[in-house]
């Protein structure tokens, strides 16, 4: 449980507030679930995204939750170039993506161009929304959608 780390026991102070044990309790738990979980959870405002990453070998899955647009789009560009690297193959699930803006495209560009010296980039159970993005941008030709 996260009160392992033994921070229950220690006044906690976040940008000069006092945080109450019981918000510190829920953070810390949060954080504990992100990191067992290997997800990244991106609040912004009333935007939230979740990132569920899995390097499988040289097979990288992401699966992205929520929505994708300008404030959430540098999130998920900071988690491909962290982990492209090592990848040859590159899956991402869209199955829990509600939307996708520029911004969103714009990532997914540069990771297909990266990927595209490698072993390729495939997307995949992209909604319907999406998939008229998609659809209207051109992006259907150039990605490869499953």
């Amino acid at each position: 449980m996260p009160d392992a780390f033994g921070i229950m026991d220690s006044p906690a102070v976040f940008r000069n507030r006092q945080i109450d044990k019981q918000t510190l309790f829920i953070l810390a738990t949060m954080c504990y679930i992100i990191y067992k979980t290997k997800n990244v959870v991106i609040i912004k405002g009333d935007q939230t995204m979740t990132i569920t990453k899995e390097l499988n070998g040289t097979e990288l899955k992401i699966a992205v939750e929520g929505r994708l647009d300008t404030m959430t789009a540098p999130e998920l560009e900071a988690e491909l170039n962290q982990n492209l690297g090592n990848a040859e193959s590159l899956t991402l699930d869209f199955s829990k993506l509600e939307y996708i803006s520029s911004a969103g495209l714009r990532v997914l560009l540069s990771a297909h161009k990266i990927m595209s010296s490698k072993g390729g980039m495939k997307v995949t159970h992209v909604n319907e929304i999406v998939s008229e993005v998609f659809e209207v941008t051109g992006f259907a030709d150039i990605l490869t959608i499953e």
